[in-house]
C-alpha cells in the first residue's frame, strides 16, 4: 500500500484529537456523573468506577497529546483505535443485555446507547487507521493547511448536526412509545 498524502494523515490526526478533547471536556465538566455512567455499564465492580473513570480521562488526555506530536502520532492513533474498540465492546455488551437506557458517556449530553454508536465507532477506528498509516515525505503548503483546517471545520459542523439529528430521532422514538 503506498504511503498516504500528509494532508489525509494530518486531517485524521487533528480530527481525532478534537474528538477526544470534546470527550475529555464533557467528562471533566462533571466527573462524578461520568463515574456514575461508568458504573451503569456494570462491566466492573461499582467500587472500581471511580478509578476507571479517572483512568479513562487520563488515557484520553494522553491520546490527545500523542496525536498532536508528530513522532508519537502514529502510536497514539493506534491507541485511540484500541480505546474506541474497548468502548464499542462495552456498548455492544450492554445493548446485547437490552440495556439501552443508560448514557454512553461518549461526550454528548444524555446520549443513550444505540446500535448506531457501534457504527460510529467503526468509522472512527477507520479514521485512526488513516492517522496511523505512513505518509509521504512532503512539506505541507498553504493550500494544504487551508484544506486541513477547512475540512476540520466542515467535519465539526457535520458532527454537531449528526448529534442533534440523533437526539431528535431519540426524542421522537421516546415520544411515540409513550
Amino acid at each position: 500500500m503506498p504511503d498516504l498524502d500528509p494532508v489525509f494523515s494530518h486531517f485524521a490526526r487533528f480530527a481525532l484529537a478534537l474528538l477526544f478533547v470534546g470527550a475529555v471536556r464533557h467528562k471533566l465538566a462533571d466527573l462524578l456523573r461520568f463515574e456514575g455512567i461508568v458504573a451503569d455499564y456494570r462491566l466492573a465492580p461499582a467500587r472500581a468506577s471511580f478509578g476507571i473513570a479517572r483512568g479513562l480521562v487520563a488515557v484520553e488526555i494522553t491520546l490527545v497529546a500523542g496525536l498532536l506530536v508528530p513522532w508519537t502520532a502514529s502510536g497514539a492513533a493506534l491507541g485511540a483505535a484500541g480505546v474506541l474498540l474497548v468502548y464499542a465492546v462495552a456498548i455492544g455488551v450492554n445493548l446485547a443485555r437490552g440495556r439501552d437506557e443508560i448514557e454512553c458517556g461518549c461526550g454528548g449530553p444524555g446520549e443513550r446507547l444505540r446500535p448506531r454508536l457501534l457504527l460510529r465507532n467503526a468509522v472512527l477506528v477507520g479514521g485512526c487507521l488513516v492517522a496511523a498509516a505512513p505518509m509521504t515525505e512532503r512539506a505541507l503548503g498553504p493550500l494544504d493547511l487551508f484544506t486541513v483546517v477547512a475540512g476540520l471545520g466542515s467535519l465539526a459542523l457535520l458532527w454537531t448536526a449528526g448529534g442533534r439529528l440523533a437526539r431528535i430521532a431519540d426524542t421522537n422514538v421516546a415520544g411515540s412509545a409513550a
